[in-house]
């Protein structure tokens, strides 16, 4: 076969696109033979949870760490540059700890206006005072300040799952939100760091959340499957190199949100009850056909009713449990301890509010590190038992009186 000179030049050039291309792709996240793949390497994402805050500086939109914390109900950063670094210390902090990933959390709850006027509001802090940034104007803005996060979390190695906003029953407002969503996939589409979406938080205990009385309006699953799929048609289409993924609460969701035939890349679960986790755990391993990690659990402890050293057996028993039936990730809730009232919500976190943190970089966070922030590092991880059914596995409670109610349907209804 004859070339012309030109051929030559077009053949290189398109072998030398080829190659970049592939290589580029190998930068993403990726799920191969059951396991999660990035750059031809194992990667086991090692998830923090950590909750961010929207602030207004001097007229810009800020996203930085949590009011709550390092000193609750106060910021303890004022400037643009000032956010950036205390976000950059406390991700160095999280790496320290032995994570690589971080479940970004707090821009998933926004505020609907009225239907009218079909805008999507964000709950903003200037100084502690709060107000809202309307998001459709202030578009840009805000999404270039949430890839200053990413990025930050890039530049210490941490990956980074975010959750999105979950759906609404009304038409208009849920319109607000698959538009803000389509921008979010468009924006960080080319983002190989922001590896994973979480499409919505806890179906279990938030679907529906807009009636009064939601915990008793049920969804069916082929209404949670189409949802699902649509969720799966908008990643092929506007972010086909990320994964995504809903944070499930509990087995039982299994009877609306069907983990084994919902269209997810991965499924995501939340355990935390200590009777219980390993009973999920085992039923994760023998009922879920697809990969699967714990995104979400965690023991409370401030070292008196629960010991700072029983937390730390508890995540190391569990994060054991999890790789011995076959998860491929792990997650806990949550980076620093907070005052929200109820025992479990506040005392979760590896770090406390008490003294004072020295970070690598030379900062300096307030708190302490409890025991629970050093099992990673210290951590061998390899399979090390069988994934046996617990003892309890039938009765995870211990409960004397039970009963449960309804019907099998089959497929000939």
């Amino acid at each position: 076969m004859k070339f012309e000179k030109g051929s030559y030049i077009i053949i290189v050039l398109s072998f030398f696109m080829l190659i970049t291309a592939c290589s580029s792709n190998d930068n993403y996240v990726k799920i191969e033979g059951g396991k999660f793949i990035k750059n031809g390497e194992s990667y086991f994402p090692l998830i923090l949870n950590y909750i961010v805050t929207v602030r207004t500086i001097e007229d810009s939109i800020v996203i930085g760490p949590s009011m709550e914390y390092d000193q609750p109900d106060a910021f303890d950063s004022y400037s643009k540059k000032e956010v950036h670094l205390r976000l950059k210390t406390h991700f160095r902090l999280i790496k320290e700890m032995g994570f690589n990933t971080i479940r970004l959390v707090g821009l998933n709850d926004p505020i609907y206006s009225h239907e009218k006027e079909k805008t999507l509001l964000y709950k903003s802090y200037d100084s502690l005072e709060q107000t809202s940034i309307v998001y459709e104007r202030q578009k840009q803005n805000y999404l270039s300040t949430l890839e200053d996060v990413i990025n930050l979390a890039e530049q210490e190695e941490i990956m980074v799952m975010f959750v999105l906003p979950k759906p609404k029953k009304d038409i208009n407002k849920n319109l607000n939100r698959i538009n803000y969503i389509k921008d979010v996939l468009k924006f960080f589409k080319d983002e190989p760091n922001l590896f994973a979406y979480d499409f919505f938080n806890e179906p279990l205990y938030f679907d529906n959340s807009e009636y009064s009385d939601y915990r008793l309006v049920s969804r069916s699953k082929l209404d949670a499957y189409n949802l699902v799929k649509s969720w799966n048609e908008l990643m092929d289409k506007l972010a086909p190199n990320q994964l995504f993924t809903i944070g499930q609460a509990e087995p039982i969701e299994v009877l609306e949100w069907d983990p084994s035939i919902l269209p997810l890349d991965f499924v995501s679960f939340h355990t935390y009850h200590p009777l219980r986790v390993s009973a999920e755990i085992y039923w994760f391993e023998k009922f879920i056909k697809k990969p699967w990690i714990i995104s979400e659990t965690s023991l409370p402890a401030e070292n008196d009713s629960i010991s700072y050293k029983s937390q730390a057996i508890f995540m190391e028993e569990i994060l054991q449990k999890t790789i011995d039936c076959g998860g491929i990730g792990f997650g806990w809730w949550q980076y620093q301890e907070v005052i929200w009232g109820p025992f479990e919500h506040n005392y979760t976190a590896l770090l406390n509010l008490e003294g004072e943190t020295r970070v690598s970089n030379g900062e300096g966070v307030i708190g302490t590190m409890k025991p629970a922030g050093k099992v990673l590092s210290e951590f061998n991880f390899q399979v090390k038992e069988n994934c046996d059914c617990p003892v309890n596995y039938y009765n995870m409670l211990g409960l004397e009186k039970y009963k449960i109610t309804g019907k099998v349907i089959n497929e000939s209804n």
